[in-house]
């Protein structure tokens, strides 16, 4: 794969409204295997991941299979489980913060995580505590 590969994929990453999706982290997961044989910043990123992830035993499917949450979710397993989270997982958690920061106090951490703002009862924390979901006791 090219520079101008990993480009066309940073730049359908950068389109996204929501970082927080599965979706948002696929495609940055592209640019970042895209980048092995191009551009050096992503490739360091990506290859020393890799590194980690062989160091703790994962596999490429658990890779894939860890994109069928949203990036918090997935980090929140991940650091949960004592393993190093995937470059798409914490480049979509950075873009969510840096939403909320660029946003000047317009948004909250909800409308930057989360896409909408939430009231108490209908939040993606109240929903996920109330399921049960959450991996920590």
């Amino acid at each position: 794969m090219s520079t101008e590969d990993t480009q066309e994929w940073l730049k359908m990453f950068d389109e996204f409204d929501n970082y927080n999706t599965s979706e948002a982290a696929a495609i940055y997961a592209k640019a970042c295997i895209a980048s092995l044989d191009s551009d050096i910043l992503l490739r360091g990123f990506e290859e020393t991941w890799r590194e980690i992830a062989t160091l703790q035993g994962m596999e490429d499917e658990e890779r894939t299979h860890s994109s069928n949450t949203s990036p918090v979710e997935n980090f929140q397993y991940f650091v949960e489980m004592g393993l190093y989270p995937q470059p798409e997982i914490l480049s979509c958690i950075e873009r969510c913060f840096r939403s909320y920061y660029d946003a000047e106090g317009s948004i909250s951490l909800d409308e930057a995580f989360f896409g909408v703002k939430h009231k108490k009862r209908s939040s993606p924390a109240f929903i996920k505590a109330k399921e049960g979901k959450f991996f920590y006791s």
